[in-house]
């Protein structure tokens, strides 16, 4: 599976040797992506501790650490260039398409999030500029014309009978992970941990996520963030595809949990300052982080790699 993309089978280099090498370094992509779209998204006077919170819950998100735990490297390569793609929309550069047309090239399951986001994202701006009477805006047209450039170039870089074999699964659940035989449905689900496990482990930043849900409503009302919108649709898309049995209904929360993420960093930010003044209030925030940091520890000390020498 990897040959299509790494010399590393030519290379004769070992197989474990080849996972360790990937899972480190779609690791640090997803930290420079993520560092990169929270630079794009927030003002500058917010951008370095936005992005210090951001760091930090990502190392301490017991959701992340299960999802390299289980090494699903081919979905965990394709996030960073989505969530890089995020961040070049934010910037208005016209890189953004061919990245994620990239990532979803690597991998379609996180990908489907990010197209059904950007297909409502269209549709929303088409039906306010129909209703206010006003010409379509530039990058709409850019997201529908390399929307469609994106599909050609999947199609091309995927080959046809890379798509086939992805529509034939399709068919074959229905599109539903219980649409298939009762021992298929744990593999069609994604074989990851399951939603309610999933909350547990965000019990930390999933209070300051939903404040951040509520927040960004204000957030739309200015006027130099209107494509917030595309996060919170492609949050909105994640939480759907993990609520309800869609195919790889699991492996849609490792998405969902970077999303919860980003939005959990305005309310922490604004509840690290407000403590950070007094004295007791520093003391606090050190339990806090001190607990979050064991209990995230003890759960990797508990929980053994998903892959032995002997499988890889």
């Amino acid at each position: 599976a990897y040959i299509p993309w790494f010399p590393f089978f030519y290379l004769k280099i070992p197989n474990l040797v080849t996972l360790h090498i990937f899972h480190i370094l779609h690791q640090a992509l997803t930290v420079g992506s993520l560092y990169f779209l929270i630079r794009s998204i927030f003002p500058r006077r917010l951008a370095l501790p936005a992005s210090a919170i951001i760091l930090f819950l990502f190392a301490i998100s017991i959701n992340q650490f299960m999802a390299f735990w289980w090494m699903f490297y081919k979905q965990s390569m394709a996030i960073p260039f989505l969530m890089l793609a995020l961040g070049l929309f934010f910037r208005g550069s016209l890189w953004a398409i061919p990245v994620a047309a990239f990532g979803a090239t690597i991998h379609l399951q996180p990908a489907i999030a990010f197209a059904l986001a950007i297909a409502l994202f269209v549709l929303i701006k088409i039906i306010n500029s129909l209703i206010k009477k006003q010409p379509l805006e530039k990058e709409i047209w850019y997201l529908m014309g390399g929307g469609l450039l994106a599909v050609v170039a999947l199609f091309i870089l995927k080959g046809p009978a890379d798509i086939k074999s992805h529509l034939d699964y399709f068919l074959h659940f229905g599109g539903l992970a219980t649409g298939g035989q009762s021992w298929e449905v744990e593999q069609a689900k994604g074989l990851f941990i399951s939603g309610g496990t999933f909350r547990i482990n965000a019990f930390f930043y999933l209070p300051f996520a939903l404040i951040g849900v509520i927040k960004a409503r204000s957030w739309l009302l200015q006027k130099n963030h209107p494509r917030f919108l595309l996060v919170i649709l492609i949050a909105s898309v994640g939480l759907l595809l993990s609520a309800y049995p869609f195919l790889y209904q699991h492996r849609s929360l490792i998405l969902l949990d970077l999303f919860l993420i980003i939005f959990a960093i305005y309310p922490l930010f604004i509840f690290i300052q407000h403590f950070f003044n007094e004295r007791n209030g520093r003391f606090i925030l050190g339990l806090l982080l001190t607990g979050s940091i064991l209990f995230s520890a003890q759960i990797i000390w508990n929980n053994p790699p998903q892959l032995y020498a002997q499988e890889a």
